[in-house]
């Protein structure tokens, strides 16, 4: 580990140290979050993200002098000039070739303390640990990783929306890092959508840097608890809450709001005409309105969008036999299907939850209506999804972030809008 990194890890430490010794002096809601400072400094800021697993040979490279090593201390030290292949041996061992020897093992870590790693057309701040199966995981700093973060899920956003994201994904990080969702696997966090996009450092850019710098170590809280802040691409104008698309209690801090200014009613549809007139005439005024829109063009089309199957298809797809019906048997106070019902000769199918009644058909999110569309005769031919937006729907619209900072909106403005029960912290410096 470099000089540079130490200090920043020393550094980190004693700020969270600090912390700690002051949240032991209370008692109540502020145990929880006792435990996610604890195990911050446990890590030193440190935090394992799996890369996934790769079958086939890899090439790997280095923005400066860099190390491999393994398990029981057997290094290589190579140039920026060099570069190494990783390959698996058999079930248990890996097989390093480099300009400056070979070297093999049960874990094997690459290491550059003065620039990146670089893996094809990906660069990786931290190490790289490869182990067996060439399961690969980053070793990285949390500031380190979100700024990784911004560069999947927000390019070239405003800068008040990139904060608005850094203080969201670190305070999603944070809350996750206790739940160990993928401890069996030997790492924290996934590189994919069921944790958070990463693709490493090669597309960050100045303004994301900067976004997660100006907000280092900033988390939102909700009854004295880091939130599990998440996000997504597009509510469709309204955000939708914990409760309305997972098992999961209503959480302070995740409830449904209108994507519209100076709007005070409560966000909830009472009736199915309300859904039905909601989608069907779209307010104009809603952050993440494709009317107008200041966001970028690829994600227009998830404010308002329709999807078709024929008859055929959609007895396919339900595999109850021939199919006589389909409808939404649950709906959420924020629009999101909780239970469709396909019902044929065969016997009937409920599917519960937004996601995998997305899944099934294929759908941007689980915020529609449907039409069953039939011929002269009466009989079904097709059916219609109208629906809006893309993703669960809960927490931060990133569509909707982009717009209010375009607009001269606030980092703080952002969050206030979409987590208005949520208060800003500094969690460490």
């Amino acid at each position: 580990m470099g000089l540079s990194v130490r200090i920043r890890s020393r550094l980190l430490y004693l700020t969270l140290l600090v912390l700690a010794v002051s949240l032991s002096c209370f008692s109540g809601p502020t145990s929880h979050l006792q435990q996610q400072v604890d195990f911050l400094m446990v890590r030193q800021g440190i935090i394992k993200v799996g890369l996934g697993q790769w079958d086939n040979l890899l090439r790997l490279r280095a923005e400066g002098p860099w190390t491999i090593e393994n398990e029981v201390g057997a290094k290589l030290s190579l140039s920026a000039a060099d570069e190494c292949t990783v390959d698996q041996r058999n079930a248990n061992v890996i097989a390093v070739s480099s300009p400056a020897g070979r070297i093999s093992g049960h874990v094997i870590t690459v290491q550059c303390p003065s620039g990146r790693l670089i893996v094809g057309k990906r660069r990786y701040c931290g190490s790289l640990v490869f182990e067996q199966g060439i399961k690969v995981a980053n070793l990285i700093f949390l500031e380190d990783y979100l700024r990784g973060v911004l560069a999947a899920e927000m390019g070239d956003a405003p800068l008040e929306a990139l904060k608005a994201q850094a203080i969201v994904a670190r305070s999603e990080v944070v809350h996750k890092l206790l739940l160990r969702r993928h401890k069996a696997e030997g790492f924290d966090l996934c590189a994919t959508e069921h944790c958070m996009a990463y693709r490493g450092d090669a597309d960050v850019t100045p303004a994301m840097r900067c976004a997660c710098e100006e907000t280092r170590g900033q988390v939102l809280l909700a009854d004295g608890q880091v939130l599990d802040a998440v996000f997504h691409t597009c509510c469709g104008g309204i955000t939708a809450g914990a409760e309305d698309v997972w098992d999961s209690a209503p959480i302070p801090g995740l409830q449904p709001v209108w994507d519209q200014p100076y709007v005070a009613k409560p966000a909830f549809f009472s009736t199915e005409d309300d859904v039905v007139r909601f989608l069907m005439s779209p307010p104009g005024d809603s952050y993440c309105s494709s009317d107008h829109a200041l966001y970028p063009e690829y994600a227009r089309k998830y404010f308002r969008w329709s999807k078709s199957y024929s008859w055929r298809e959609l007895e396919q797809i339900a595999g109850v036999g021939h199919l006589k019906d389909i409808r939404i048997a649950e709906r959420r106070p924020s629009g999101r299907v909780r239970k469709l019902l396909f019902d044929g000769d065969r016997g009937t199918r409920v599917v519960e939850k937004e996601l995998p009644i997305r899944r099934l058909l294929d759908l941007p999110s689980g915020l529609f209506v449907i039409k069953i569309l039939r011929n002269s005769r009466g009989e079904p031919e097709s059916v219609e999804f109208y629906g809006a937006g893309s993703g669960h729907g809960v927490g931060l619209c990133q569509m909707g972030a982009w717009t209010m900072a375009q607009k001269g909106a606030t980092c703080s403005q952002i969050l206030k809008h979409y987590f208005p029960r949520a208060t800003l912290a500094q969690l460490y410096r």
